[in-house]
């Protein structure tokens, strides 16, 4: 990420990164069995991704990337501590209830994405500034911050079941995966707050 970001690299950069990332991740997300070059590889795309992108949004908002790193560690910091001290727990129902808004959320992020191939939403669709934009990005933010919940509780059922050792690499993948869609959320909303 660093040195995406020190050697400003551009687009192609980026989508060699985001494709890395999205296979790996798939790959890392249905193997059955525990692959750490794989977990290593995904975290050396999504660094990629993740330095070029936040480059460019310094660039048009300076400060916006400290300002990310700090919401995104308050917000670990806090579910973790809420998590601890039990006032948060990974339910059947929260599981459900947050898969739901979480394939709503995607099945929305989608259907903006493909409306603005076409000119639909005038500038009003997920990524837009108007309306529904912002309270779009809150609930990004939210959905990512409660999905540490689960990763928390997966980690502590791993440890209580006695997993082996090496299950740790699946439990931080998953964990990496939750902070850096975390991240990204929370420089979105900024982004957005900072425009109005």
């Amino acid at each position: 990420g660093a040195a995406a970001w020190y050697f400003n690299l551009g687009g192609g950069a980026l989508m060699i990164g985001f494709i890395g990332g999205l296979v790996t991740a798939m790959i890392g997300i249905f193997s059955k069995t525990v692959k750490p070059a794989v977990y290593l590889a995904y975290a050396v795309c999504q660094g990629l991704v993740l330095g070029i992108i936040s480059n460019t949004y310094e660039l048009f908002y300076p400060g916006i990337v400290q300002q990310a790193i700090v919401a995104t560690t308050a917000a670990f910091v806090g579910m973790l501590f809420m998590y601890k001290s039990g006032r948060l727990r990974a339910t059947p129902k929260f599981t459900r209830m947050l898969m739901g808004a979480a394939i709503g959320y995607l099945l929305l992020a989608l259907g903006s994405l493909i409306g603005s191939f076409f000119g639909l939403g005038n500038g009003m669709g997920l990524y837009g500034l108007s309306g529904f934009g912002p309270l779009l990005a809150v609930a990004g933010v939210l959905l990512a911050t409660f999905f540490l919940v689960l990763d928390f509780d997966q980690i502590e059922k791993m440890i209580a079941s006695g997993a082996p050792q090496e299950q740790s690499w699946r439990a931080g993948f998953a964990l990496m995966v939750t902070v850096i869609w975390l991240y990204l959320e929370v420089l979105r909303l900024i982004s957005i707050l900072r425009r109005d």
